[in-house]
């Protein structure tokens, strides 16, 4: 009699933890990007989509559990290739537009495979459309293209996505883009969100709550290249402190003139550029833009861009004359000896005495890398300065009291004299914020 009653009482509904705990216990079900490295590629995509249905399922049990963990499964949003729930998720934002403003971390990568084209994009993007704030004349143009009956995406149509989507998710604290040749609705949109309008001084703009942005090319063979301009407009947001870019030229497209950051009020405390060359325009208005710079990160002449010694100019210079705020600076250049191109390259100790120089104003440097191209037997194919090679400027007269670490990687011709020269370092800086000189060489290639 007891077990037919229990039969026919009504499903739990009611978890009788507190949602405070129950919080906690999903926590772990949170999707991040940092799962076994070991995995590589694919077991990302395993262990990602595993957390997403598992978050997915509880928010299915019953309100109570939909409630704590709904937030949870939109905080973090991650596309990859075949991933059908990026296009479910895209329906679901477009109907209830709070979810979109659950998203604080959306990494898009896009391949030819990444997303497949579906019909109903353009009929979310008009459901979605009232809620999005959107000036006029955009929001037509980003529904004109995703209406467009096509078997496929087009650059266009994947730049309307990625317009789309982005415009469901006001309250984005990180960003990672991996676009490929066509942003010219992105743009807008980015424009959009740092102009002044009517509609901001009673609302919360969107993106006033990005502190970070990663954009890269995406890997795909492409007729033209996405440059820096595709994100200017982001420079004058005043909560972004971070921008790291892979495979952006740092020029404008139409005439190939540097690019320049205007006279800006800018908040980047950190900035990472991997990219084949970088002159000393963009550099220069970078600092001067943005004064309160802590961190600069440059991987010049990337290995898959080798051409000539990619920095000729005086880069120290640049940095004592507006990097004054520098606490870390990192510097690797790449080169490829083997290619018969034009160039000339330099020695470490040439690179330090004549290109960086005495750092001692940068009062509030505490680490600074310095990675050079090793040198091989190609390298005899290039040219070399006339006269004798500089011995190795004393760092003792050239890094400031402030350094803790120092790293320098290939490219030292008399290893032995760099050894004693750091050795002098560190004992010239007992005492003080010196706790250590870190020293990596290698002779038989290059390391980032």
């Amino acid at each position: 009699m007891d077990s037919q009653a229990a039969s026919r009482r009504p499903p739990r509904t009611h978890c009788p933890l507190p949602n405070e705990v129950l919080h906690l216990i999903f926590s772990e079900f949170l999707i991040t990007l940092n799962p076994d490295p070991r995995q590589g590629l694919f077991g990302i995509i395993r262990w990602t989509l595993g957390r997403y249905r598992d978050l997915s399922n509880i928010c299915k049990a019953s309100k109570q559990l939909n409630a704590v963990a709904q937030p949870l499964l939109y905080r973090f949003l991650l596309t990859f290739p075949y991933h059908k729930g990026v296009d479910k998720a895209l329906g679901s934002m477009s109907n209830h537009p709070h979810l979109g403003e659950l998203v604080e971390i959306f990494d898009l990568r896009y391949t030819l495979d990444t997303l497949r084209w579906d019909s109903r994009h353009g009929e979310w993007f008009e459901q979605a459309r009232p809620h999005l704030k959107l000036p006029p004349e955009l929001a037509d143009q980003i529904e004109s293209v995703l209406s467009e009956t096509l078997n496929h995406y087009t650059m266009e149509a994947r730049d309307a996505l990625t317009a789309f989507w982005l415009s469901l998710m006001p309250n984005l604290r990180k960003l990672s883009l991996a676009m490929m040749d066509e942003t010219e609705l992105t743009s807008a949109l980015f424009k959009h969100a740092v102009e002044p309008t009517e509609t901001a001084l009673t609302s919360t703009p969107p993106f006033s709550s990005l502190q970070e942005v990663t954009f890269s090319q995406a890997p795909y063979r492409n007729e033209r290249s996405i440059h820096i301009t595709a994100i200017e407009a982001m420079f004058k947001l005043p909560s972004l402190t971070t921008l790291r870019t892979t495979g952006i030229p740092w020029n404008r497209p139409e005439n190939d003139e540097p690019f320049l950051l205007p006279d800006i009020d800018c908040s980047l405390l950190h900035l990472e550029s991997k990219s084949s060359t970088m002159r000393p325009e963009p550099l220069k208005s970078i600092l001067m833009a943005c004064r309160g710079l802590r961190t600069l990160r440059l991987d010049i002449g990337m290995d898959t861009y080798p051409n000539f010694f990619p920095v000729d100019y005086d880069l120290g210079t640049i940095l004592r004359d507006h990097g004054e705020n520098l606490e870390r600076i990192s510097l690797a250049f790449h080169f490829n000896g083997r290619r018969n191109r034009l160039g000339e390259w330099l020695t470490g100790e040439e690179y330090l005495t004549t290109k960086i120089g005495d750092l001692r104003r940068l009062s509030k440097l505490k680490h600074f890398r310095l990675n050079l191209p090793a040198s091989d037997d190609g390298m005899n194919r290039w040219g070399r300065p006339h006269g004798p090679r500089p011995p190795l400027t004393d760092l003792t007269e050239m890094l400031p009291r402030s350094l803790e670490t120092v790293v320098l990687r290939c490219g030292f011709c008399d290893k032995e004299a760099l050894v004693e020269n750091l050795s002098g370092v560190q004992r010239g800086q007992v005492g003080d914020r010196l706790d250590g000189a870190w020293m990596e060489l290698e002779d038989g290639g290059n390391h980032p």
